[in-house]
């Protein structure tokens, strides 16, 4: 019998170092150099020390040390210098494997930091997570099937916060991603093993999926839940002593809370709490381009006069021409604030709502309810430019999902 371990000589014109392996129907190889695949002399023959190893090189752009992620027979390597990500598959037009570069269109996320680490979160969004050099997280949704490849940012909250390490295993409601997050808490390096919560919610505590409320969304950092009997002062918070969090209690916004000798105290008791460090999320179009009756209108001043979102089970968030200008969302009747009652945000004021599901009370804590559909026609109050944009943030612990953005142009 022959024993496991085989030879090959992999013969090129440069002596390269062997940067990874991957199975599958073939055995691919990673090279300084170039990628290549093996097989035992034939596609279903195996690999053996008696086997006539075929072997080829069919992409010359050179891997990375970093170890690659592979996604059913696909291979998602870094090429050189570890700032472009390229898929290896077999593509049966050409009749050989391809190395195709697909973060081309998001060279400005690894342009001045380069990647140090992949994990592929298979369920539920087809999430291929990258670290990058300097502990901000990027995320691509990947699904090569429907021509899908799109790249997001991601940095942690908290004082000079930074992601060290990142890994994805199975977990019960979906695949999950966990990381160590290093962070300054009360004037001390403090690392922590974190993972990412549910990306769709679909239960609510009582493992029910048909009703699930406001109350039960999870968007901060390095957070905690409570359920039980209603309370004001919450504890167990020592891992974020000194910091400024934000909670959601029953579905209400509070925020400015100082985590002091390990709790806070909230403005009214709650039973389903969220706390932890907030974080913004944000979103700007790409410029318009359209035609008019005189051809194509780029290169010329254009002003976005209005936009129209199109939501799904999201509550609060803000919009305008910048991030500088913006506004409250504004809902229907309802909903949300009227477009009489809008007014630019500072980051320190907040308009009071109408309206039986959003409301503020007199305690502070501002109450919600999530929305599907589309909002009214909001105007952006700004003047021309070469590059109007609509920008968007989500600036509370809050779901925000949009399908659809619909604007006006002038």
């Amino acid at each position: 019998a022959a024993d496991d371990a085989i030879a090959v000589y992999l013969s090129s014109r440069q002596v390269n170092a062997i940067r990874w392996l991957a199975g599958t129907r073939k055995l691919l190889a990673g090279t300084s150099g170039g990628e290549w695949w093996l097989d035992g002399g034939g596609a279903d023959e195996a690999m053996d020390a008696t086997a006539t190893i075929r072997r080829h090189l069919d992409s010359e752009n050179g891997s990375s040390s970093v170890k690659p992620a592979l996604i059913g027979n696909t291979v998602m390597f870094l090429q050189r210098l570890a700032r472009t990500v390229r898929e290896f598959y077999y593509d049966w037009q050409v009749d050989q494997y391809v190395a195709n570069n697909i973060s081309i269109l998001s060279e400005h996320l690894t342009n001045r930091a380069s990647i140090t680490a992949l994990a592929w979160q298979q369920f539920p969004h087809q999430i291929l997570w990258a670290l990058r050099s300097d502990g901000k997280l990027l995320s691509m949704t990947y699904m090569r099937e429907h021509d899908v490849t799109a790249w997001a940012q991601h940095a942690v909250a908290g004082t000079d916060a930074e992601v060290e390490s990142i890994a994805t295993i199975e977990g019960a409601e979906e695949d999950e991603l966990w990381a160590i997050v290093k962070r300054t808490i009360d004037s001390s390096t403090k690392r922590y093993i974190e993972r990412l919560s549910p990306l769709v919610v679909i239960e609510n505590g009582n493992g029910d999926t048909e009703d699930w409320e406001l109350e039960d969304a999870f968007f901060v950092d390095s957070g905690l839940t409570y359920r039980g009997t209603e309370i004001a002062t919450v504890t167990g918070l020592d891992h974020l002593e000194g910091e400024t969090v934000v909670a959601l209690a029953d579905g209400g916004v509070e925020t400015g809370l100082t985590v002091n000798s390990g709790s806070v105290t909230l403005s009214r008791a709650a039973g389903v709490i969220h706390i932890g460090l907030n974080y913004y999320s944000d979103l700007e179009s790409l410029w318009p381009i359209h035609r008019d009756k005189e051809g194509l209108m780029f290169g010329y001043p254009q002003r976005i006069t209005n936009a129209i979102l199109l939501l799904y089970r999201t509550a609060g968030g803000l919009i305008g021409p910048n991030n500088a200008d913006l506004y409250e969302i504004d809902y229907p009747e309802g909903y949300g604030v009227t477009a009489e009652e809008r007014v630019t945000r500072d980051g320190s004021r907040r308009v009071t709502r109408g309206g039986d599901t959003r409301i503020t009370r007199t305690t502070g804590i501002t109450a919600y309810d999530y929305y599907t559909g589309f909002t009214e026609d909001m105007a952006l109050e700004v003047g021309a430019d070469y590059y109007p944009t609509v920008y968007i943030r989500q600036d509370e612990p809050l779901p925000m999902t949009i399908t659809a953005i619909v604007t006006d142009i002038k």
